[in-house]
């Protein structure tokens, strides 16, 4: 993403190319922070790293083309923006690929940012017996399948993988070879402290 050849090429989402920067830096030794993961701990040392991240991203800043903010961005980007390459959501770009776009998606070799979407119920909802076996269901390889298929997107429900079709398992393949799904980058939980001070990052460098 940060080569030369890559002016003007490149879209991210202003807020995540942090943690990929600062990945790619732990990796090369250029800015150590345990995986990002001393950025989670205090204040003090998420400073630190986002200071030397700041500085890193400004100098190659050049390379954007496009800030992205939602799944349908990703569609712009690279089919009417220009950009060859950049940091994203694996779901979109697994669509359009199934789709026949000429886009493809393949997990870091520092590792893939990973969470898991989950549901809940409000304390005051009707209909709760309907509610939990909406829930149920959502969490069956059937609604697995589902959703993998129609929105690119991995199912963390075991035996998914039985009901997917040739083209959206060897998608998933190609988007997480080798040992990308041991080398997968969780999500810590986040302090009060930390989403402030990571906008105000964001802002700087977009300001930049």
């Amino acid at each position: 993403m940060w080569e030369p050849e890559f002016d003007q090429r490149v879209t991210c989402r202003p807020h995540s190319v942090f943690i990929g920067a600062g990945l790619y830096l732990d990796a090369t030794g250029q800015v150590p922070s345990n995986r990002m993961y001393d950025t989670y701990e205090s204040e003090a040392k998420m400073r630190k790293v986002y200071d030397e991240i700041l500085k890193f991203l400004i100098l190659k800043k050049k390379n954007i083309k496009m800030f992205w903010n939602n799944a349908q961005d990703h569609q712009l980007a690279f089919l009417q923006n220009g950009c060859l390459i950049g940091q994203t959501w694996d779901g979109p770009i697994m669509s359009m690929k199934k789709e026949g776009k000429p886009v493809t998606f393949m997990a870091p070799k520092e590792g893939a940012m990973t969470w898991v979407d989950s549901m809940s119920i409000v304390k005051n909802a009707e209909n709760l017996e309907q509610a939990y076996a909406f829930l149920n269901w959502s969490y069956t390889p059937e609604a697995g399948a589902i959703m993998a298929k129609s929105t690119g997107y991995n199912s963390v429900v075991k035996g998914v993988d039985d009901l997917l079709d040739e083209k959206t398992k060897q998608g998933f393949k190609d988007a997480y070879p080798g040992n990308a799904l041991e080398n997968l980058w969780w999500y810590p939980n986040e302090q009060p402290w930390f989403v402030p001070a990571r906008t105000e990052y964001r802002d700087k460098f977009q300001a930049a």
